[in-house]
């Protein structure tokens, strides 16, 4: 018994109406969170597949289209990168060491980022493309397909 009074404080069930009564702009945050979520992953998503299907039709093989599709994905994200900073979208702390250099006020940790994590998110989705499709890379007309693929590859990576 002694040892239910020590953990008890560790997961706690509510009933979803007493925190409704006691704290009802919870509904309306959560709401607007997993909305923004979705957007964020949404954005994402696109950025990704169109450098992809961009770098699949320079039929190369798959290593060169990974690296072909984190170029050019950092090319077109870098553009809204320094468009965001200029509509105050987002900021960056300039105390922040890890970001202090930078280009077109944009971090250079921002680019190393998008060239690490789109090839490295491509040689995953056209590693497993083929073994749940069927087919090899895209296929023209299978925009839905696709990128309801990307989104479960993307969630189990991030």
């Amino acid at each position: 018994m002694k040892n239910w009074v020590m953990k008890s404080w560790w997961i706690q069930f509510r009933s979803p109406l007493d925190i409704y009564e006691n704290h009802a702009n919870l509904l309306v945050a959560e709401i607007a969170m997993y909305t923004m979520a979705v957007l964020t992953l949404i954005h994402d998503i696109v950025f990704n597949y169109v450098s992809t299907v961009a770098a699949c039709r320079l039929k190369l093989g798959i290593i060169p289209t990974a690296y072909a599709a984190g170029l050019a994905d950092c090319v077109s994200f870098h553009i809204f990168d320094i468009i965001a900073i200029k509509n105050l979208w987002w900021t960056w702390h300039d105390t922040d060491p890890t970001i202090l250099e930078r280009h077109f006020w944009v971090p250079f940790t921002s680019t190393l980022f998008r060239l690490t994590f789109t090839p490295s998110f491509v040689l995953l989705f056209l590693g497993t493309h083929k073994t749940m499709t069927g087919n090899n890379k895209f296929q023209p007309g299978r925009f839905v397909r696709c990128t309801c693929l990307s989104t479960e590859i993307y969630k189990i990576c991030c």
